[in-house]
């Protein structure tokens, strides 16, 4: 799934293109693509333009289903959320953005949410049976056969996460796996900004970083989050300081977003705080970021 918003009709033909290079190289009947889309912040619910990207991007998923057809399901998805009014940022806009649109795919999946969407393109029949959602970014590129090898790791029985006894945190396994990163070739040509800075692009496999301690790590005292260092995703590096500053703030921003799990109480779901560190003790190693191979 890649959550995007749908800026400009140029911006919609590339990420349907994308969606669609993605699929070319990892083909296969079990693998399911689509879109988690927003519009951008607005003074208003609705602008004049609204409805004309939004109808782009429907048409788009179509035409893929149509030109790449299986028997039983369809290959290609879009879920859109309408603007809401956000008291914090004084505008219309996506519920919680990125992380909003996760959490209602989830719900989704889990049969509950349908109404965070108020647009869903493609034969949502087959996606009781997802067990796993792999999050791509709008510039990173999905290499060949890359999703069977990400879902095969999660899979293996060493690797399957498993909840201690308070059903509330992994204590063994996985719930998160994060594939190694690169700078893309295309992406690094792009500015002489990117060449810079966007150290060796394309494979690089006897060198650079093979572990990643860094990763999700808060995450990771809940979930287990876990680096594999032999699956690499291909990423464009910012064309210039200012798309880079504005990457970097967004990371920041995400990490204050949840500094409050530092603390020894946690917020609910829905609503209130609990002593999350009640769920958090157990006998065995503690949850970090960890390379399950390399």
């Amino acid at each position: 799934m890649v959550p995007c918003m749908l800026g400009s009709s140029d911006g919609i033909e590339a990420l349907l293109e994308a969606l669609e290079v993605r699929y070319l190289g990892n083909r296969d009947p079990q693998v399911h693509f689509g879109l988690l889309t927003d519009l951008r912040d607005a003074d208003t619910e609705q602008r004049d333009e609204d409805a004309a990207m939004l109808a782009q991007a429907e048409a788009g998923i179509r035409a893929l289903n149509i030109r790449y057809p299986v028997s039983a399901c369809d290959h290609f998805f879009l879920f859109h959320r309408p603007r809401l009014w956000n008291v914090a940022e004084h505008c219309w806009m996506g519920h919680e953005r990125k992380r909003g649109k996760l959490t209602d795919l989830n719900a989704v999946l889990r049969g509950a949410g349908w109404g965070s969407f108020d647009r869903i393109v493609g034969n949502v029949s087959v996606l009781s049976d997802v067990r796993y959602v792999i999050t791509l970014d709008t510039d990173t590129q999905l290499p060949r056969d890359a999703a069977r090898e990400l879902v095969g790791t999660m899979a293996h029985p060493l690797n399957q996460p498993r909840l201690d006894a308070g059903g509330q945190r992994v204590c063994a396994g996985y719930g998160i796996l994060q594939p190694r990163m690169a700078a893309s070739v295309s992406g690094t040509g792009r500015s002489r900004y990117a060449r810079l800075f966007g150290s060796e692009p394309g494979i690089d496999p006897y060198t650079r970083s093979v572990s990643d301690v860094y990763h999700d790590l808060l995450e990771g005292c809940h979930a287990r989050s876990g680096l594999i260092s032999d699956v690499q995703f291909y990423e464009s590096y910012p064309t210039d300081y200012a798309a880079d500053v504005g990457r970097r703030a967004r990371w920041i921003r995400g990490d204050w977003q949840i500094f409050q799990w530092l603390l020894p109480w946690v917020p609910r779901a829905g609503g209130g705080a609990r002593d999350h560190l009640r769920y958090s003790r157990h006998p065995g190693r503690p949850g970090r970021a960890t390379p399950l191979r390399g």
